[in-house]
């Protein structure tokens, strides 16, 4: 390795202020490219700005309709993440077979959107959604990032900031991985959207492409089947000691039929590591991660939730309103909390607690809450609040059992009505009830 001077900055601005005034400067976000080819002297480099410490580049966001994911956000975060899982399943999926756990634990999305590699899992999943890469000056659609072998259309020292993700109708993503590296030999993500089919191919060529064939083959009828006559020429593809072009552009065609049969199909099963799915006891043959589902971003949540994600909970916030409430360890879902559980599915696994303190999100979610088999359901407010809120759902046709599944007030009686006690007796109590269900299963 040449020598080099490292900078860690605490903004964006900083950082782009270090690469300007550098002579060879490059940025690092997870290193998995960057750091094998300077350790191998492949690569030198005056200067080393590492943006690990930059804030807000961390969070997944679902809001309007897309999956908004920063450019810290590791491999592995996706792969596990429930919203993720729960509103675009392709890409948990397509997150949790990169490379092995090394590469997922310390990869980042932003920087296998910025490397493009040729074989990359993430171009395909940004061009076949349609998605479009933030950066720190401009908003960049896929279709015109991904712009040849390792380039795109980034300026030097322009910064990926993030990314989002429009949510299809349905969408399925598969590969046939080398053995070593599991870097796509093929890859093909397809997704039926609002506008119409799209199919991106990774692996194949010198840059991730989209197959306008198969697009309109799918237009008329979003089906496998649709792609049996849809020939893909060789010419121009790769050929290495994986595959010929021949051989790849086979490929190209059996993975397209398997990432639509993925797309249409339901229910969905885990791969043999569990990445990209919900697992069940029974599939992986160990216990399953509770999870957390709080509504309302407000400070007794900015406590709860990463205490929650300490003892062992996977903790989604939820909350439409536009509040400055910043939540960089979880997941942060921007939706009215009824169509947020329907899709997140509740289930015997599942915690929902409801901290808004308003009506019109806790009543709709504690009704989504009360209609599964959530194993606690728990809401904020005072004794006089909860009467009423009961008073409110019984007119929804609940009955007394089923408000009887209600802790209101939430939380064990501490005594202490601050935001961080109230956070402690509602978290203890959670992992009362949830101990007392499993021992009795």
């Amino acid at each position: 390795m040449y020598p080099f001077r490292y900078h860690r900055p605490k903004s964006l601005e900083a950082a782009v202020r270090l690469f300007a005034d550098a002579a060879e400067p490059r940025y690092l976000a997870g290193g998995q490219t960057l750091l094998p080819a300077l350790k191998m002297r492949l690569n030198r480099v005056s200067d080393l700005i590492d943006l690990g410490r930059v804030p807000g580049l961390g969070d997944i966001v679902v809001e309007e309709g897309r999956v908004r994911i920063g450019a810290l956000v590791r491999h592995a975060d996706v792969a596990a993440s429930p919203v993720v899982q729960a509103v675009l399943p392709a890409l948990a999926g397509l997150a949790g077979g990169i490379g092995d756990p090394h590469i997922r634990a310390m990869g980042t999305v932003g920087g296998g959107l910025a490397n493009n590699d040729p074989a990359g899992d993430w171009a395909a999943a940004a061009l076949g959604l349609g998605a479009t890469i933030h950066t720190d000056r401009r908003d960049i659609a896929a279709d015109a990032f991904f712009t040849g072998l390792f380039e795109t259309a980034l300026t030097p020292g322009e910064i990926v900031a993030g990314v989002s993700f429009p949510i299809p109708v349905a969408a399925g993503y598969v590969k046939f991985p080398s053995p070593a590296s599991r870097h796509a030999i093929v890859g093909v993500f397809v997704a039926r959207t609002a506008a119409g089919p799209r199919v991106a191919v990774t692996g194949a060529a010198s840059c991730v492409f989209r197959h306008a064939a198969m697009e309109a083959a799918l237009a008329d009828a979003f089906a496998s089947e649709s792609l049996t006559a849809v020939d893909t020429p060789s010419d121009g593809l790769n050929e290495d000691l994986h595959a010929t072009a021949a051989y790849r552009a086979h490929l190209v065609g059996v993975m397209a039929r398997r990432a639509v049969e993925q797309a249409v199909s339901a229910p969905r099963t885990c791969h043999a590591d569990g990445g990209g799915c919900r697992m069940s006891a029974q599939d992986v043959g160990k216990t399953v991660v509770p999870r957390l589902l709080l509504v309302g971003a407000v400070p007794i949540a900015r406590v709860l939730a990463p205490m929650a994600t300490l003892a062992g909970f996977a903790v989604t916030v939820i909350d439409p309103r536009p509040i400055p409430e910043h939540f960089p360890e979880v997941p942060l879902l921007r939706e009215w909390p009824e169509a947020a559980l329907a899709a997140l599915r509740p289930d015997r696994d599942t915690a929902v607690v409801t901290l808004a303190h308003d009506p019109r999100l806790d009543d709709p979610a504690l009704a989504v809450a009360l209609r599964s088999a959530a194993f606690y359901i728990g809401a904020l407010g005072s004794r006089r609040a909860h009467e009423m809120r009961l008073t409110r759902l019984a007119a929804l046709g609940f009955g007394a059992e089923d408000l009887a599944r209600i802790h209101g007030p939430v939380g064990l009686p501490l005594g202490d009505h601050s935001p961080a006690a109230i956070a402690v007796s509602a978290l203890a109590q959670i992992i009362q009830t949830l101990s007392s269900v499993r021992s009795s299963q």
